[in-house]
Formats: C-alpha cells, structure tokens, sequence
C-alpha cells in the first residue's frame, strides 16, 4: 500500500497500469459546483492511499524519488488475506452504490454479515451512535457508509 500526494492518485495509477503494475484505486463518483455548475467527477475514495501489487523490485523502484515524487511512504500491511477480503468487499459496493461516502474514522459497533442481494456475504459494522450501516477497511482505520436494509443483516 502507498502513501501518495493529495490529487497524485490517478496520476500514478495510470503510471503503473502503463508498467504492468497491478494496483487497485477505489474511486467514488461526487457532485461538485464549478463555475457556478454541478458537475459529476470521479474521486479516490481515500483520498492519499493507492494499493499496489508487488514483490521488492516495484517497491524499491517506487520508492525512488527522483523518479516518483509524489510517494511518500510504503506502508507493509502484515495481515494481507484480511486487506484482500476487505478490498474485495469495497469494489463490490462501490459497484452497486458508486458515490458511496468516506467515513473519517471506523466507528465502534456491532458487527454483521450480509446474507441477501447485491453485497451478500461482506461484513459491515452497525454504528452504535448512529445506526448507520459502514463496511470499513481496517488497515486504514477508515470506512465508507452504505445502506442496506435491515432484513439483509445477521450478527456476524
């Protein structure tokens, strides 16, 4: 996982997709007013992180910084099987509910697994303060919000 500039995301996802790199850059759709306009665009959804793919060779050429400024850190994730598994969850509601919303921090609460439709299977935290419905990501210490309807729940 890497530690990017704020807006250098996309840059170096492009980069890394034209090297062969596998990565993975989740992106959420947002409404914003530029020039007196709404316009739609497409943003990390957590904003100064990239996921990346590699062995020793595309970390040491990553960490170059005269050729990749925009790095600022390689951060080691040591339980990989659980960032996967929250990954693949993230990719499969960003699918179904594209302007899903960055949660600062994963709230405390009850954990639940999804058992019908579209996220079946993902686990999602109920917030206690709120109520809301977040899948978090955990290596990050942060979540997105989701709505799903109660009946599809079960304590995980």
């Amino acid at each position: 996982m890497l530690e990017v500039l704020q807006r250098h995301e996309k840059s170096l996802a492009w980069e890394l997709s034209e090297r062969g790199i596998g990565y993975y850059l989740p992106l959420a759709q947002r409404i914003r007013r530029h020039g007196g306009q709404l316009r739609r665009v497409v943003l990390p959804l957590f904003g100064g992180y990239l996921f990346v793919a590699g062995g020793a060779r595309v970390e040491s050429e990553l960490l170059d910084r005269q050729e990749h400024p925009e790095v600022i850190d390689l951060i080691h994730v040591a339980d990989q099987k659980r960032l996967i598994g929250e990954l693949a969850s993230l990719q499969a509601a960003l699918a179904h509910h594209p302007s899903l919303g960055e949660l600062i921090e994963v709230p405390a609460g009850s954990r639940h697994r999804v058992v019908a439709g579209p996220l079946q299977g993902i686990e999602v935290i109920i917030c206690q303060c709120t109520g809301r419905t977040v899948l978090a990501v955990n290596v990050l210490n942060r979540a997105v919000e989701i709505e799903i309807d109660a009946a599809m729940l079960e304590a995980a």
